[in-house]
């Protein structure tokens, strides 16, 4: 089997179970049975969903392949992931698909999705995804990176819900306003570093191997 962060990632609304997207590996051959587990899967996470039971984060470990799963209370999020793959990895790229696909679609297009596959469109984000964690999700500086920006998102929608959920009084809006900004500052900081890792990590190879002159303008252009 083919290693990979994602074979196979589906979409799902928790609520009635309608498959909203999905995407697989278009390099290897996905048998029945292959996806008749990925349904049998599904169920029992479901199941777990509508006894309470079902953590955000989850994971069910098979030989070759695991199955992790995100559910954000409306959407579970489930793919298939080689089995050599760190388990934070593979989380790190649950949550920005989760990102993504609310960026990409409002709650009240994913409740009327009246249909399965309705939002197939973001199946190009995940391939998209699932290439640059395949180039370079593995490395630890990246790996890192990724969870503070989690970290920080999670910290801004936090903020957010706490002031809509209490309605805060308006003196105290002031000192929300500018730790939001001060959080929203470093997430594009720690974004735009990422970026700058990616690309260096791609182009770094192709430097070296040209000209000191030449090499060293690459490293002065990319910084």
């Amino acid at each position: 089997m083919a290693t990979s962060i994602s074979l196979s990632t589906t979409i799902y609304r928790l609520g009635d179970g309608m498959l909203l997207c999905a995407s697989c590996d278009a390099s290897r051959h996905r048998n029945a049975n292959e996806k008749q587990h990925e349904i049998t899967v599904f169920k029992h996470i479901r199941g777990l969903y509508q006894a309470g039971k079902l953590p955000r984060h989850s994971c069910l470990e098979g030989d070759e392949a695991s199955f992790y799963c995100l559910n954000d209370g409306t959407v579970c999020f489930v793919t298939c992931s080689s089995r050599g793959n760190r388990k934070e990895t593979v989380q790190s790229f649950l949550e920005e698909l989760r990102r993504d696909f609310h960026e990409m679609y409002s709650i009240h297009e994913i409740n009327d999705a009246d249909r399965e596959y309705a939002l197939i469109k973001f199946d190009r984000i995940i391939a998209k995804k699932v290439r640059f964690y395949d180039q370079n999700g593995q490395n630890p500086q990246i790996l890192h990176l990724q969870k503070e920006l989690h970290e920080v998102t999670n910290i801004m929608n936090q903020s957010l819900e706490d002031i809509l959920g209490r309605g805060e009084k308006l003196e105290n809006l002031q000192s929300q306003s500018s730790r939001l900004k001060n959080e929203s500052a470093d997430y594009f900081k720690k974004t735009r570093k990422l970026t700058r890792m990616a690309l260096l990590k791609k182009y770094a190879p192709v430097a070296v191997m040209g000209a000191t002159f030449v090499g060293g303008f690459m490293f002065y252009f990319v910084f």
